[in-house]
């Protein structure tokens, strides 16, 4: 009884060990995941503003990179969620770090608005908590906005940066939200246009 006693303590230290190293292990990986999608990122952001630095923003090679940026970040976005604290940890912090998803974001407005499979998978980070709202509605709405730039500077999904939408075009952001999955925007969330 004693050597089926001893042996079970045994067994049971031996499996407690393995579980504290186990954690560890699994803990380090996530780590250097973590480390790795950072890295990323700054690589992409210092891409992103070194091409407007040096003033080659338009034209076919900005066109590109910010092509191919936009891939990077849909990709990181898609296997571990937006940049942010909840997805990145302590690695969550910089300039570079915090700021190359938005920058590649706001620069590729038209894919966000019309690419729905893009717009949905912002649309679970939001959810998720992983992007904020009105940093959703920033992205969204800046195709709408730069579309109409010379006219009425249109914002359709909510306040943000851009300014609220008008009340007239109520039925236009109800709609477009619900496509997505958004409760319509509150009355307050509205401008009066005046048309």
């Amino acid at each position: 009884m004693k050597k089926i006693l001893f042996s079970c303590l045994l067994w049971l230290m031996l499996i407690d060990a393995l579980g504290q190293q186990k954690e560890s292990i699994c803990q380090h990986f996530i780590q250097n995941i973590q480390d790795s999608i950072a890295l990323e990122l700054c690589q992409i952001y210092g891409l992103d503003q070194g091409i407007r630095q040096r003033n080659i923003g338009c034209g076919p090679k900005a066109t590109l990179i910010d092509s191919t940026n936009f891939i990077k970040i849909i990709d990181i976005i898609d296997k571990y969620g937006f940049p942010s604290k909840n997805t990145l940890g302590e690695y969550f912090r910089g300039e570079c770090v915090q700021m190359a998803a938005v920058a590649v974001m706001l620069h590729n407005p038209h894919k966000i608005a019309k690419d729905k499979k893009i717009l949905n998978l912002l649309v679970r980070e939001y959810k998720k908590g992983n992007l904020i709202e009105r940093l959703l509605y920033f992205f969204i709405d800046k195709y709408y906005f730069v579309k109409t730039f010379d006219t009425t500077k249109k914002v359709y999904y909510g306040p943000s940066s851009w300014g609220k939408p008008c009340i007239e075009d109520r039925a236009i952001s109800d709609s477009l939200r619900n496509e997505i999955g958004l409760p319509p925007l509150k009355d307050e969330d509205f401008k009066d246009c005046g048309k």
